[in-house]
């Protein structure tokens, strides 16, 4: 038996976690996830809080990013601090290694998010599609690269954003479950005005845009008019990726993206933890 088979999380020759230094409260609560599902080591991004808080969540993925090709990793899984696993996340990481080894074509692959078009339904557990949040996530170095280089194109945009632009439709999903949702806590960007994520709202909504048309008639974990509200959220992604995308056109003029620097502001720590049971 491979040992992946056995204990999935060997598969990554890199796991990071990204942390506000400011969010001691976060930083215990992940610790605490990561640890009890199995992880063993990680390497913490602990960041510098900035003004414009959107930049800074950017900042801190670019910095993991330049971090794992530093390390010359193939590819490196990428936590947020306010990742919540689900139901059997051994079994649902043994299908994402397989994934993994199976399609080399898929650059990003979600462990969980807010899916606002459907493209392709790989198999049983796993989509194509246009995908929000990157709260958990597998990249490729290629495609690290690729979003580095594009960083300056897109500057102003919150890394959902961002990624899922450059991401196109080409990002890849694991459903039926998510392996991972946001757990309920207060955002450390600007999306959340009407503070809905202090009740989990995000995770719920993650659940509900990974349900089929059936399945969500019967979802009972938000009241109807909320979610009508992600129904519209979900046509709002898709129109607004599109224009986002044309905004950043004369951007991508003016910027020569293979000589584009790739360093970033973030002004944060790297920090290797090891967890313990």
């Amino acid at each position: 038996m491979n040992q992946a088979d056995d204990d999935p999380w060997s598969f990554f020759p890199l796991v990071m976690c990204i942390n506000l230094k400011t969010r001691d409260d976060r930083y215990q609560e992940v610790v605490h996830e990561l640890t009890r599902v199995g992880l063993k080591r990680i390497v913490l991004f602990r960041a510098e809080p900035q003004t414009d808080r959107d930049k800074g969540c950017v900042d801190s993925h670019m910095a993991c990013l330049e971090y794992a090709l530093a390390q010359g990793v193939p590819y490196v899984l990428v936590f947020e601090d306010d990742v919540l696993f689900q139901g059997d996340h051994l079994e649902n990481m043994r299908r994402v290694v397989d994934f993994m080894r199976r399609h080399d074509e898929c650059p990003f692959l979600h462990l969980g998010g807010f899916i606002f078009r459907k493209i392709e339904r790989l198999d049983a557990h796993f989509l194509r599609g246009a995908i929000m949040t990157t709260h958990a996530y597998v990249i490729r170095a290629d495609h690290a690269r690729k979003l580095l280089a594009e960083r300056p194109n897109y500057s102003g945009m919150s890394v959902d954003t961002f990624f899922t632009i450059v991401n196109r439709n080409e990002a890849c999903v694991h459903i039926d479950p998510l392996v991972c949702i946001q757990r309920a806590s207060e955002s450390d960007g600007t999306w959340d005005s009407r503070d809905l994520n202090k009740t989990g709202w995000l995770g719920k909504a993650m659940i509900y845009s990974a349900l089929s048309y059936r399945e969500r008639l019967k979802f009972d974990q938000l009241p109807v008019w909320e979610r009508l509200k992600i129904e519209q959220g979900l046509l709002f992604f898709r129109v607004y990726r599109h224009v986002m995308r044309l905004k950043a056109g004369p951007r991508k003029k003016r910027h020569d993206t293979s000589s584009a620097s790739l360093g970033c502001d973030s002004g944060g720590e790297f920090i290797e933890v090891a967890l313990s049971d």
